[in-house]
């Protein structure tokens, strides 16, 4: 939710920082028209949550030309493309004749694992939603978000300072009469589990293990926040706890079962919108255009990848020879964004991320004996630490944890650790201990 609306104090770079991490993992989230009416006042505050998250998002970015510019000078500091809506080239690959006529193409498969309801049952704590209750959160009470979390810790150096606040029951029961979310009926639409407003606060699977807050405020503030501030520092961590709550409840799982999508589905012609200007000279990370036409192991013309990408492609193309010596069919498959359906998801060990992922690349190969398919992913290092969850999914992936319906034992799945630059994790190693 927006704490405060946009106008009613000075925007500046400080204040939009935060946001720009926010709106970087829900840029998917578009100004929208409801009932076939555009508002510029807030329609939602006594309506649903998810309403509500959307109207804020739309609320706090239309017409303020300040803030956009803030913004995008905070992407900028976080090495994010910003483009101007105009300012974007149309990149087009199509998939091989030699391929589309190949025995592959015609009746090979592409798998991903079904999913399945998470029962309510297991909705018994904050954890359970994807909310780090071990951890100290922290609350960023410079911005204008109520983005809280214990994973969004990046501060302008210098311009920022932290202080623990001590949250007690009175703080707390403040927060919450000030949330209409918070009232037992609504909450327990989304905690199916939970008896009491007691339980929920003093619990420990709850609110009871959070003794403590980190607030993030303007360098010189008061060594002891006033007791105003401290409840706005916890009416801001109830206000993260309800988006979480709210987007991870009616979740789906995965599980080990993986099923067939016939590659002619799957593998189809595709574009990309890619930025042409930069307002950062320094990004790194450009998406290109690279010819792939002679290599008839890469299923597309082109590849539109970008440079670390670009870097597995050539790993591959390093020992092409050597696998087609042992298979009669090797094809690296390039995924198209487009096909979520292929997405996997989370099935092994306490699973805690429900929204799946689609690895960048397949490495097909087939021989009389048996069908290989190896899930790889590029990553570079900035994201290790916070995509940790996909490597640990990729490397469950293997043909004694997996069922693959409708198939034998001819069909054997793997996934392998990330790829990074300069291949530090030997992930061409683990390729050919699997199928060299």
């Amino acid at each position: 939710m927006i704490s405060s609306e946009l106008g009613e104090q000075p925007i500046t770079a400080i204040q939009t920082n935060s946001e720009a991490q926010l709106i970087g993992r829900g840029a998917r989230y578009n100004p929208f028209v409801y009932e076939e009416a555009t508002s510029f006042t807030r329609r939602f505050d006594h309506s649903t949550p998810e309403l509500q998250i959307l109207e804020s998002l739309h609320y706090h970015t239309i017409n303020d030309k300040k803030y956009i510019d803030n913004l995008t000078k905070s992407f900028e500091a976080m090495q994010l493309q910003v483009e101007d809506d105009k300012d974007f080239d149309i990149l087009t690959t199509t998939v091989k004749e030699s391929f589309k006529k190949s025995d592959v193409y015609q009746y090979g498969k592409l798998y991903y694992n079904d999913v399945e309801d998470v029962p309510e049952s297991e909705y018994n704590g904050l954890a359970k939603y994807g909310v780090p209750v071990a951890e100290l959160p922290t609350v960023n009470i410079e911005t204008a978000t109520l983005e809280a979390t214990a994973f969004d810790t990046q501060n302008i150096t210098g311009m920022n300072e932290t202080r623990l606040v001590k949250i007690d029951a009175a703080l707390v029961k403040k927060a919450m009469a000030r949330n209409p979310f918070f009232r037992f009926n609504t909450m327990k639409k989304y905690m199916p589990t939970l008896n009491s407003i007691a339980e929920f606060m003093y619990e420990d699977q709850w609110l009871g293990q959070i003794k403590e807050i980190q607030a993030t405020v303007s360098t010189g503030s008061e060594t002891v926040l006033s007791r105003e501030t401290q409840l706005l520092v916890v009416e801001k961590y109830l206000a993260y706890i309800q988006r979480m709550l709210v987007m991870n409840y009616k979740r789906q799982r995965g599980t080990n079962k993986f099923i067939g999508l016939p590659i002619k589905e799957a593998v189809q012609d595709y574009q990309k919108r890619v930025p042409v200007n930069y307002a950062d000279a320094g990004v790194h990370e450009l998406i290109q255009t690279y010819d792939y036409k002679k290599a008839p192991w890469f299923v597309y013309n082109e590849a539109i990848v970008d440079k670390l990408e670009r870097s597995l492609i050539e790993l591959i193309q390093g020992y092409i020879e050597e696998l087609q010596n042992k298979y009669k069919e090797v094809y690296l498959i390039r995924s198209d964004e487009r096909n979520t359906k292929l997405k996997l998801h989370e099935f092994a060990g306490d699973v805690s991320h429900y929204s799946g992922f689609l690895p960048d690349f397949v490495l097909y190969l087939a021989n009389a004996s048996y069908i290989y398919q190896i899930y790889i992913e590029p990553k570079g290092p900035q994201l290790l630490d916070q995509d940790q969850w996909k490597e640990d999914l990729l490397t469950s992936i293997s043909p004694e944890s997996v069922d693959v319906i409708g198939e034998n034992d001819q069909v054997k799945l793997y996934g392998v650790k990330f790829y990074v630059s300069g291949d530090g994790r030997q992930v061409r190693q683990d390729i050919q201990k699997i199928v060299l």
